[in-house]
């Protein structure tokens, strides 16, 4: 709710709001976070955040976004 909030807030000002889940990531915040127990590999994980940052998800404004190239989570 946060995030639709401040997207609404904000558009006036020319400002995107997103929520972002990255998925199941490799990382040291746990020991089953490896790549052999499923994790992908965190290249994969940044992805679709750089396509956010770079504005080729701008039509999402507001939405929570997972970790695949273009997929959303409902609400």
């Amino acid at each position: 709710m946060l995030t639709v909030c401040q997207a609404y807030e904000y558009r006036e000002k020319g400002w995107k709001v997103f929520a972002f889940c990255p998925g199941f990531t490799e990382s040291n915040l746990g020991p089953t976070n490896k790549v052999e127990n499923g994790a992908k590999p965190t290249s994969e994980g940044a992805r679709p955040m750089l396509a956010i940052l770079k504005g080729e998800r701008d039509a999402e404004n507001g939405l929570l976004l997972n970790g695949s190239e273009e997929g959303q989570w409902p609400w």
